[in-house]
């Protein structure tokens, strides 16, 4: 059972919401599938969209490769390359963020401003300039970088704010510093630092504030997975939740509105709390509710910043929204009650990173143990009884050997999902997968 959140007593502020964009109300059909590379199963694949462009970004300890295929690059719907770009750094690409044809890419590892600091490079895309599409804006760092850091772990843009986590940076019982950059026809330059604060979040130790980032525009979610009651001891990381409202007021042009954390007791042990580690693998705001895992069977510890792709692993829960929680946003000032999904199967087991949402669509990769199949169920606002989340539509895996433990993205276009097969029964030599988008459209 799902234990109450609880807030801190933080005065609430006036919310200007900002329009939320919504998935084609029509059902998605296939349209082709793109061939990206064949890499080591350790590979950490990312994705991002927009407009009429994806970015997939696959990192390793050894480096990375990011690649931004355009729809009708090469031909009519051909999804060629618009640009790659490739380096040794380690985990170069480990985070991708895209919007307004700008591309950011994060290497949270770089060593360029110290051991781990981490460093973003952003690039400027032009899908209509045949003769020069990309031009290199150069590195994003904060202005006083620290050994550790990990710049450039989580991204998200919040309007015209691109806002970067670094969540090795440490604190008076915190660890983790989110940074605010304002976009500008040359790059971006560094408006401000969003930080925890322990004694005013009302929860002992902070841990991993960044650990993932989500925003509407008006209103910016920073979750910190590792945080909770006992320093070193990982069955208490139970994890929190930060929320932050647009406020030109203040010199960040952001105030701290809400703080949420479930203190519930784990009935299993009988004295520890609920191991949730809240964001871990990634959050989300679907129509004016905030979406986010909580998968307490990936449990780690801090300062493991970069597990391998075993963690990309089907959900051992059994059914599809094990390990997510979605929860009430729309009011300042406090997070309302769960809300529900409406299933059309108790059998399957979701993927740990093959979700997303978009507007009032919410995407789910998942596994059925029984006919060993994968398929993505796309859950609507309003299906299955008023405010649920119920399955609008089920999108089938389109060949035996697909492996949709991927990540996943949606916007009003086009949905794009990655496959990972790697099946040495399929054509792929063991230790290895083969990275697909397979592309949908309206």
């Amino acid at each position: 059972m799902i234990g109450r959140i609880r807030c801190s007593t933080i005065p609430c502020l006036l919310a200007i919401w900002a329009y939320v964009p919504h998935c084609a109300a029509q059902l998605w059909q296939w349209d082709r599938t793109v061939a990206v590379a064949e890499v080591d199963t350790s590979a950490h694949v990312s994705i991002a969209v927009d407009s009429g462009m994806v970015a997939v970004a696959i990192s390793t300890a050894q480096g990375g490769t990011v690649q931004v295929r355009a729809r009708h690059q090469g031909g009519q719907d051909q999804w060629n390359d618009l640009f790659e770009v490739n380096d040794t750094t380690p985990w170069f690409g480990w985070s991708v963020a895209l919007r307004n044809k700008r591309l950011t890419i994060g290497s949270p590892q770089s060593n360029a401003n110290g051991p781990n600091a981490g460093e973003v490079h952003m690039y400027q895309l032009d899908i209509d300039d045949p003769f020069d599409p990309v031009i290199d804006l150069g590195p994003l760092n904060p202005a006083v970088a620290a050994p550790g850091d990990l710049f450039g772990y989580a991204q998200c843009w919040a309007g015209d704010t691109l806002v970067i986590s670094a969540p090795g940076r440490s604190f008076f019982r915190a660890t983790g510093a989110v940074f605010l950059f304002a976009g500008s026809a040359t790059g971006a330059s560094e408006i401000g630092t969003l930080a925890a604060d322990p004694l005013q979040d009302q929860i002992p130790f902070v841990r991993w504030f960044g650990g993932a980032l989500a925003s509407t525009g008006d209103r910016l979610a920073i979750a910190s997975p590792f945080s909770g009651f006992e320093p070193g001891l990982a069955q208490q990381n139970i994890g929190s939740l930060h929320l932050f409202q647009r406020d030109a007021n203040v010199p960040e042009g952001w105030a701290r509105d809400t703080v949420a954390f479930d203190p519930s007791p784990d009935t299993a042990s009988g004295c520890d709390l609920k191991w949730m580690e809240l964001g871990r693998a990634g959050m989300f705001f679907a129509d004016g509710d905030l979406v986010l895992d909580h998968s307490a069977r990936y449990a780690g510890v801090p300062g493991v910043a970069f597990g391998s792709w075993l963690v990309h692993q089907q959900e051992q829960g059994a059914c599809p929204e094990c390990g997510l929680r979605i929860l009430d946003a729309q009011t300042p000032g406090e997070i309302g009650s769960a809300v529900p999904l409406v299933l059309d199967s108790n059998q399957y087991r979701r993927a740990f990173y093959g979700w997303s949402a978009f507007g009032d669509r919410i995407l789910l990769e998942r596994f059925d143990p029984i006919g060993s199949a994968w398929s993505t169920a796309v859950h609507a606002r309003d299906t299955g009884g008023i405010g649920m989340w119920g399955v609008e539509q089920v999108l089938p895996e389109l060949e035996p050997c697909d492996d949709l433990r991927g990540p996943i993205a949606c916007n009003s276009t086009f949905l794009v999902r990655t496959s990972l097969r790697r099946d040495p029964g399929c054509g792929v030599p063991a230790g290895s997968m083969r990275v697909e988008l397979q592309i949908y459209l309206p």
